[in-house]
Protein backbone atom coordinates (compact mmCIF):
# COMPACT_ATOMS: atom_id res chain seq x y z
CA UNK A 1 0.00 0.00 0.00
CA UNK A 2 1.43 3.41 -1.05
CA UNK A 3 1.08 6.13 1.63
CA UNK A 4 -1.33 9.20 0.69
CA UNK A 5 1.95 11.41 0.51
CA UNK A 6 3.61 9.97 -2.06
CA UNK A 7 3.96 11.00 -5.47
CA UNK A 8 5.75 10.02 -8.80
CA UNK A 9 8.43 10.98 -9.98
CA UNK A 10 7.84 14.38 -12.53
CA UNK A 11 9.55 15.34 -15.73
CA UNK A 12 11.93 18.21 -14.25
CA UNK A 13 15.49 17.68 -13.95
CA UNK A 14 15.63 15.65 -10.86
CA UNK A 15 12.50 12.78 -12.17
CA UNK A 16 14.56 12.65 -15.92
CA UNK A 17 18.03 12.34 -14.09
CA UNK A 18 16.63 9.73 -11.72
CA UNK A 19 14.75 7.85 -13.84
CA UNK A 20 17.55 7.47 -16.31
CA UNK A 21 19.46 6.11 -13.53
CA UNK A 22 16.80 3.75 -12.52
CA UNK A 23 16.10 2.81 -16.48
CA UNK A 24 19.97 2.01 -16.37
CA UNK A 25 19.94 -0.71 -13.56
CA UNK A 26 16.65 -2.11 -14.77
CA UNK A 27 14.61 -0.53 -11.77
CA UNK A 28 11.04 0.65 -12.32
CA UNK A 29 11.13 4.77 -12.69
CA UNK A 30 7.36 3.99 -11.55
CA UNK A 31 8.41 2.75 -8.08
CA UNK A 32 10.13 5.66 -7.37
CA UNK A 33 8.32 7.92 -5.18
CA UNK A 34 8.63 11.28 -3.44
CA UNK A 35 7.37 11.99 -0.10
CA UNK A 36 5.33 14.86 0.52
CA UNK A 37 4.98 14.77 4.18
CA UNK A 38 6.86 17.92 5.19
CA UNK A 39 7.91 16.68 8.75
CA UNK A 40 9.71 13.34 7.15
CA UNK A 41 13.53 13.96 7.64
CA UNK A 42 15.88 14.61 4.93
CA UNK A 43 16.71 10.75 3.69
CA UNK A 44 16.07 8.35 0.48
CA UNK A 45 15.32 4.96 1.08
CA UNK A 46 14.52 1.54 -0.24
CA UNK A 47 11.72 -1.14 0.77
CA UNK A 48 11.37 -4.39 -0.55
CA UNK A 49 9.13 -7.00 -0.31
CA UNK A 50 8.36 -10.38 -2.09
CA UNK A 51 7.12 -9.15 -5.65
CA UNK A 52 6.60 -5.58 -4.50
CA UNK A 53 10.16 -2.69 -4.28
CA UNK A 54 10.51 0.91 -3.74
CA UNK A 55 12.43 4.14 -3.74
CA UNK A 56 10.97 6.44 -1.38
CA UNK A 57 12.78 10.18 -1.56
CA UNK A 58 11.62 12.95 0.87
CA UNK A 59 11.09 16.31 0.13
CA UNK A 60 13.63 17.95 2.25
CA UNK A 61 16.36 15.76 0.52
CA UNK A 62 14.81 16.87 -2.61
CA UNK A 63 15.17 20.31 -1.95
CA UNK A 64 18.48 19.65 -0.11
CA UNK A 65 20.23 18.03 -3.06
CA UNK A 66 20.99 18.76 -6.50
CA UNK A 67 19.61 16.56 -9.07
CA UNK A 68 23.24 14.66 -9.52
CA UNK A 69 24.00 14.58 -6.03
CA UNK A 70 19.92 13.42 -5.28
CA UNK A 71 20.67 10.81 -8.24
CA UNK A 72 23.61 9.82 -6.66
CA UNK A 73 21.68 8.88 -3.17
CA UNK A 74 19.15 7.15 -5.34
CA UNK A 75 21.77 5.06 -6.90
CA UNK A 76 23.23 3.75 -3.84
CA UNK A 77 19.29 2.47 -2.30
CA UNK A 78 19.18 1.11 -6.19
CA UNK A 79 22.72 -1.11 -4.85
CA UNK A 80 20.54 -1.89 -1.71
CA UNK A 81 18.20 -3.50 -4.28
CA UNK A 82 20.44 -4.72 -7.03
CA UNK A 83 22.35 -6.87 -4.30
CA UNK A 84 19.20 -8.22 -2.79
CA UNK A 85 20.18 -6.67 0.89
CA UNK A 86 16.25 -7.22 1.48
CA UNK A 87 16.70 -10.61 1.14
CA UNK A 88 19.53 -10.90 4.05
CA UNK A 89 17.15 -8.65 6.34
CA UNK A 90 14.52 -11.28 5.70
CA UNK A 91 16.76 -14.43 6.64
CA UNK A 92 17.93 -12.21 10.18
CA UNK A 93 14.50 -11.62 10.61
CA UNK A 94 13.43 -15.61 10.05
CA UNK A 95 16.71 -16.59 11.98
CA UNK A 96 16.13 -14.29 14.86
CA UNK A 97 12.53 -15.49 15.56
CA UNK A 98 13.71 -19.30 15.09
CA UNK A 99 16.08 -19.06 17.82
CA UNK A 100 13.65 -17.82 19.95
CA UNK A 101 11.38 -19.90 19.73
CA UNK A 102 14.21 -22.93 19.48
CA UNK A 103 15.08 -21.47 23.03
CA UNK A 104 11.77 -21.89 24.48
CA UNK A 105 10.99 -25.32 23.02
CA UNK A 106 14.30 -26.29 24.44
CA UNK A 107 13.77 -24.57 27.66
CA UNK A 108 9.99 -25.67 28.34
CA UNK A 109 10.46 -28.00 31.36
CA UNK A 110 14.34 -27.96 31.32
CA UNK A 111 16.10 -29.01 34.85
CA UNK A 112 19.01 -27.83 33.52
CA UNK A 113 17.94 -24.38 34.04
CA UNK A 114 15.77 -24.90 37.04
CA UNK A 115 19.28 -26.42 38.36
CA UNK A 116 20.77 -23.24 37.34
CA UNK A 117 18.56 -20.96 39.26
CA UNK A 118 18.22 -22.98 42.35
CA UNK A 119 14.97 -24.91 42.50
CA UNK A 120 14.81 -27.72 44.61
CA UNK A 121 11.01 -28.00 43.50
CA UNK A 122 9.74 -29.39 40.07
CA UNK A 123 7.86 -25.73 39.58
CA UNK A 124 5.39 -25.22 36.23
CA UNK A 125 6.87 -25.68 33.25
CA UNK A 126 6.41 -22.63 31.85
CA UNK A 127 8.90 -21.60 34.50
CA UNK A 128 12.53 -22.49 32.90
CA UNK A 129 10.93 -20.67 29.57
CA UNK A 130 10.21 -16.91 31.60
CA UNK A 131 13.44 -17.46 33.02
CA UNK A 132 15.41 -17.92 29.97
CA UNK A 133 13.69 -15.26 28.33
CA UNK A 134 14.68 -12.92 30.88
CA UNK A 135 18.23 -14.03 31.53
CA UNK A 136 19.34 -15.75 28.39
CA UNK A 137 17.47 -14.68 26.01
CA UNK A 138 19.29 -10.69 26.28
CA UNK A 139 22.97 -12.67 25.71
CA UNK A 140 21.55 -14.47 22.40
CA UNK A 141 20.33 -11.07 21.22
CA UNK A 142 23.02 -8.71 21.35
CA UNK A 143 25.24 -11.16 20.15
CA UNK A 144 22.89 -11.86 16.69
CA UNK A 145 22.46 -8.07 16.73
CA UNK A 146 25.65 -7.39 16.39
CA UNK A 147 26.79 -9.90 13.67
CA UNK A 148 23.21 -8.72 11.77
CA UNK A 149 24.80 -4.91 12.10
CA UNK A 150 28.11 -6.20 10.70
CA UNK A 151 26.17 -7.29 8.16
CA UNK A 152 24.31 -4.15 7.91
CA UNK A 153 27.61 -2.33 7.63
CA UNK A 154 28.92 -4.72 4.80
CA UNK A 155 25.72 -3.70 2.86
CA UNK A 156 26.06 0.35 2.96
CA UNK A 157 29.71 -0.19 1.51
CA UNK A 158 28.51 -2.48 -1.31
CA UNK A 159 25.40 -0.28 -1.95
CA UNK A 160 27.97 2.91 -2.01
CA UNK A 161 30.30 0.51 -4.20
CA UNK A 162 27.61 0.18 -6.77
CA UNK A 163 27.05 4.17 -6.86
CA UNK A 164 30.56 4.45 -7.59
CA UNK A 165 30.56 2.02 -10.22
CA UNK A 166 27.57 4.19 -11.73
CA UNK A 167 30.22 6.99 -12.06
CA UNK A 168 28.45 8.95 -9.07
CA UNK A 169 31.49 8.44 -6.54
CA UNK A 170 31.99 12.33 -6.47
CA UNK A 171 28.16 13.42 -6.48
CA UNK A 172 27.27 10.48 -3.41
CA UNK A 173 30.90 11.62 -1.55
CA UNK A 174 29.22 15.62 -1.83
CA UNK A 175 25.66 14.33 -0.97
CA UNK A 176 26.72 12.60 2.13
CA UNK A 177 29.10 15.77 3.45
CA UNK A 178 26.13 18.17 2.15
CA UNK A 179 23.69 16.32 4.24
CA UNK A 180 25.84 16.03 7.59
CA UNK A 181 26.60 19.60 7.49
CA UNK A 182 22.87 20.79 6.48
CA UNK A 183 20.85 18.59 9.04
CA UNK A 184 23.19 18.32 11.42
CA UNK A 185 23.45 14.46 11.67
CA UNK A 186 27.18 13.68 11.59
CA UNK A 187 27.20 11.25 13.40
CA UNK A 188 30.22 11.00 15.57
CA UNK A 189 30.87 7.33 16.96
CA UNK A 190 33.61 5.34 17.00
CA UNK A 191 34.26 2.67 14.43
CA UNK A 192 33.87 -0.49 16.36
CA UNK A 193 30.96 1.43 17.90
CA UNK A 194 28.88 2.52 15.05
CA UNK A 195 30.01 -1.71 13.44
CA UNK A 196 28.54 -3.51 16.20
CA UNK A 197 25.47 -1.26 17.83
CA UNK A 198 24.30 0.82 14.75
CA UNK A 199 25.29 -1.48 11.27
CA UNK A 200 25.99 1.90 9.44
CA UNK A 201 29.61 2.82 8.90
CA UNK A 202 29.85 6.34 9.82
CA UNK A 203 30.16 9.51 7.43
CA UNK A 204 33.44 9.93 7.83
CA UNK A 205 34.11 5.91 7.12
CA UNK A 206 31.91 6.45 3.93
CA UNK A 207 33.71 9.26 2.52
CA UNK A 208 37.01 8.57 2.87
CA UNK A 209 36.16 4.72 1.15
CA UNK A 210 33.87 6.61 -2.12
CA UNK A 211 37.58 8.43 -2.08
CA UNK A 212 40.09 6.21 -2.66
CA UNK A 213 37.51 4.85 -5.36
CA UNK A 214 38.03 7.95 -7.51
CA UNK A 215 42.17 7.68 -7.22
Amino acid sequence: MIALSFQPLGDDDVGLSVKAVAERVGFPPDKIYIDRDSEASAGAYFSGFPGVNMIVITTKLKELLSPIQLTSAVAHELGHWKRRHNRIEYFAMILRTGLFFGMCRKTYGNEGVLRIFGFTETPHPMIPVYLSIYFFWPIVQDLFNGIHAIIQRSNEFSADDFACDLGLAGELRDSLLLMAARTFSFPLFDTWCSAWYLGHPTILERVRRISSRRR
